[in-house]
């Protein structure tokens, strides 16, 4: 059933993306066809244009071929002066190449100079950026310097406040036995750091060191004391899981067969059965209930209607008293959710209980008497129970006339 539910459930999330691109293709045609619309109006607008170019253009053409006859007449006119406009034209040719040539070296002449002057820019801008880091490297040598003085004049009034000498005695009392490297200066930072961590010469060191070991083996002896009761306390939490998972998987087997028979009997047919989620770890598995009334499928119970989920929860009621009777069960309008039909399926199934418990419930629908013991309310909303109580045989069969008793539920 599950396996049928997510195949529902990835069907259904297949035709939603379908859906989806069908959408997505039905919106990305409608903007195709708004596009094409635009253009076709586009191309309607420009064809009529175009023909009111067009007899714009047949006017000029008329216009034009009057101005060609009169400029046919005009050129008659001018064939005579064309020897010597052919002269001229010539001269303005030779005038126009000697201009050209001047032009040309005057060009080649100024790409030398911008070359030269780039070349120019470029050895200037070298020079200003290695005074600039030659600044810089004299800035930092300054810095440098003045650092080093300072250091120079702490060390030299350490060594005063010190060890009370000059650098000169210093220098002559002690001379170096190694080079002044980095060896050297770690070498000197160990020792002082080994002289500080000495500290002051403690006289109570004994007696601290006794007091202290003894108060190390008392801790160890409590120590051990809690490893040895976790290990215990351990060992029965094991035991108690071991205990509560055996009972539980008896308990539980037994609910689910009682369950099996009682759905049957108050649903007149069909099948059920409860199942462990994680049968593997029976401490912290949880109960799935399945439930096939009769013409469907079994599925979960959240599946069924209301009055379907109401009857499996009495058949699991009954069923777990079936395993674990009690001598005494109030039902507070457990038919509720229940027709007509189920009512008197479910009154049915109650009187013929034969065992060691007496049901009394709270009738939601007027049929009192139908089945159990009536319960009901007072003037002053006090809740009571009209109680048949019977002799109990020996078997757990009940016989005997009702003996009837109000009790005061609160």
């Amino acid at each position: 059933m599950n396996q049928d539910i997510a195949n529902l459930a990835d069907q259904k999330k297949n035709q939603d993306a379908s859906k989806e691109t069908l959408q997505s293709e039905i919106t990305a045609l409608k903007v195709e066809a708004a596009e094409q619309g635009q253009i076709v109006a586009h191309q309607n607008d420009k064809t009529k244009q175009m023909r009111e170019q067009l007899e714009e253009l047949t006017q000029d053409l008329e216009s034009a071929r009057t101005e060609v006859n009169k400029l046919s007449d005009h050129l008659k006119h001018q064939k005579r002066g064309k020897l010597t406009l052919d002269e001229n034209i010539a001269a303005s040719a030779r005038d126009k190449e000697n201009l050209s040539r001047w032009i040309e070296e005057r060009r080649k002449r100024r790409n030398e100079h911008k070359a030269l002057l780039v070349f120019d820019e470029e050895r200037l801008k070298k020079a200003r950026d290695e005074r600039d880091a030659a600044l810089s490297a004299l800035q930092a040598e300054k810095v440098s310097l003045g650092r080093l003085d300072v250091q120079l004049d702490h060390l030299l009034a350490a060594l005063a406040k010190d060890y009370e000498m000059s650098f000169e005695a210093a220098k002559e009392k002690y001379p170096l036995a190694i080079d002044i490297d980095d060896r050297a200066r770690k070498k000197v930072k160990l020792t002082k750091r080994a002289i500080a961590e000495l500290g002051t010469v403690n006289l109570g060191a004994i007696e601290e060191y006794e007091r202290v070991s003894s108060r190390r083996h008392f801790l160890l002896e409590q120590r051990d004391d809690l490893l040895q009761a976790k290990t215990t306390l351990e060992d029965v939490m094991a035991e108690m899981d071991e205990e509560v998972k055996r009972r539980f998987s008896e308990t539980f087997y037994n609910v689910r067969e009682q369950f099996r028979m009682v759905f049957q009997e108050l649903f007149g047919g069909g099948k059920a059965d409860l199942r462990l989620v994680d049968p593997d770890d029976l401490l912290y598995s949880g109960v799935d209930i399945l439930a096939e009334p009769p013409g469907k499928k079994l599925q979960q119970l959240s599946l069924l209607s209301g009055g379907e989920r109401a009857l499996t929860a009495i058949a699991l009621l009954f069923a777990i008293l079936k395993v674990r009777p009690v001598p005494f069960c109030v039902l507070d309008e457990v038919e509720a959710a229940l027709d007509d039909a189920n009512v008197d399926r479910y009154a049915l199934f109650e009187s013929l209980q034969q065992g060691d418990s007496i049901y009394c419930r709270d009738p939601s629908q007027g049929n009192d008497g139908t089945c159990g013991c009536p319960l009901w309310c007072d003037d002053a909303g006090v809740r009571s129970v009209q109680a048949c109580f019977r002799s109990i045989r020996r078997d757990g069969g009940i016989h005997g006339k009702p003996l009837k008793r109000q009790i005061t539920v609160i």
